[in-house]
C-alpha cells in the first residue's frame, strides 16, 4: 500500500463517472470500484487519466468502450451531482458509509454493526 500515493487526492471525476456508467449498464460496478481503489492505493496509478480508467475496466473484463462512453455522458455527471447532494442531505461525511433504515454507519470497521442491523451477524 502506498501511504502517500503521488496520484492522490484525485482531482477528476472520471473514475466516479465510470463506476456510475458501469452500474447503469448492469455491469459489476462494485468490482470496478474496488479495482480503481487498488489501482490508486496499491499501484499508485493515475485514476484521473481516462486511459488508465479504460485499462482498469478492461482488466476487470468489462466493456471499457461502453463504460467510457457512458462516463462521458452529461447525465452521468448529473447522477454524480445528485448522489453527492443526497449524501450531504443524509449527513454522510466519509467513505465508506452505509445507510440502513435511515441509520448511518461510517467506516469499514463498522461492518459488524451493519451485519447486525441486517440480521446477518
Amino acid at each position: 500500500m502506498h501511504i502517500e500515493p503521488e496520484n492522490f487526492p484525485s482531482t477528476a471525476a472520471i473514475s466516479s463517472h465510470a463506476i456510475i456508467a458501469a452500474r447503469e449498464a448492469g455491469m459489476d460496478a462494485l468490482g470496478l470500484s474496488n479495482a480503481v481503489l487498488l489501482a490508486l492505493w496499491e499501484d499508485d496509478r493515475n485514476i484521473d487519466d481516462p486511459d488508465v480508467i479504460a485499462a482498469i475496466c478492461g482488466e476487470c473484463g468489462l466493456d471499457a468502450a461502453r463504460i467510457m462512453a457512458g462516463a462521458e455522458a452529461p447525465e452521468t455527471a448529473q447522477r454524480l451531482k445528485d448522489g453527492t447532494q443526497e449524501a450531504i442531505n443524509r449527513g454522510i461525511f466519509g467513505a465508506p458509509s452505509y445507510v440502513i433504515d435511515e441509520e448511518l454507519f461510517w467506516g469499514q470497521d463498522r461492518l459488524d454493526f451493519v451485519a447486525e442491523k441486517l440480521g446477518v451477524a
